[in-house]
């Protein structure tokens, strides 16, 4: 069941960024974490069809000048039965 709630959740995101894309705003957080590393959020709240939301964030590590980390987390209930 895990799996199919991993395959359900790409494929969903794979429509919101190909098929459903469309211009949008994204608040950007910057969090000092030491002399020489800073970790940037940013945040998005994308709508699906049914009219559910679906957050996007990214995570972004800053090490040195350079990128340390990645992270795209995307947050919803695809697999809650209605």
């Amino acid at each position: 069941m895990t799996n199919l709630c991993w395959i359900l959740t790409l494929i969903l995101f794979l429509y919101l960024i190909l098929i459903n894309s469309q211009a949008v705003l994204a608040s950007i957080y910057t969090y000092p974490e030491s002399s020489t590393q800073i970790m940037y959020r940013s945040q998005q709240s994308l709508r699906d069809l049914s009219d559910r939301a679906w957050p996007a964030i990214l995570f972004k590590r800053i090490k040195s000048g350079k990128l340390e980390r990645l992270h795209l987390r995307l947050v919803g209930d695809i697999c809650k039965k209605i």
